[in-house]
């Protein structure tokens, strides 16, 4: 589930049917149980790194998240990274306490450009001082680690606006 479509993205996301979230969590619920079964793990098997991404997780709400990671986490190492995709029109304080509470300990923010010509071209609908202000948001909580996603070689790109985006990252 995605608050708008880029166009450059292959992944099965949908901007609208958000009304389908709680049922598809349900689904990821139930695959995973079937999973668990057919490959006959058990708690004493450990996950060693989850990845929450693929489409815009941080479009979950707190309460959805925990509902999907609580059977999970289960299975998860106690020092285990666990990531979570976010971008910056859908990040908050309120939410980003949420999930480290929760025990994911990276953020990966899909900041895409700081270039404002440039994010309007890959159709993305935050600015760069929202990209900022997740950054500083998602580093206030003092989260194990943060990464934070670029796109490149665009028609919009130059060697002045890659360069301006490295010294600002």
């Amino acid at each position: 589930f995605c608050n708008s479509k880029c166009f450059y993205c292959s992944f099965n996301s949908f901007t609208k049917f958000h009304n389908l979230k709680d049922n598809y969590i349900d689904a990821v619920l139930e695959q995973f149980e079937f999973e668990k079964e057919r490959f006959q793990i058990s708690k004493n098997q450990k996950i060693e790194t989850l990845f929450l991404g693929g489409g815009t997780p941080s479009i979950l709400n707190n309460q959805q998240l925990e509902k999907l990671l609580t059977p999970i986490l289960d299975f998860v190492k106690k020092d285990a990274e666990i990531t979570i995709e976010a971008n910056p029109d859908s990040v908050s304080k309120n939410w980003l306490k949420g999930i480290k509470e929760m025990g994911i300990n990276r953020v990966s923010i899909g900041i895409q450009s700081f270039d404002e010509k440039k994010l309007k071209f890959l159709g993305r609908v935050h600015s760069k001082e929202e990209a900022l202000s997740s950054i500083k948001m998602a580093t206030g909580i003092k989260f194990k680690s943060i990464s934070i996603d670029f796109i490149y070689n665009t028609p919009v790109d130059s060697k002045k606006v890659v360069s301006a985006e490295f010294k600002e990252a």
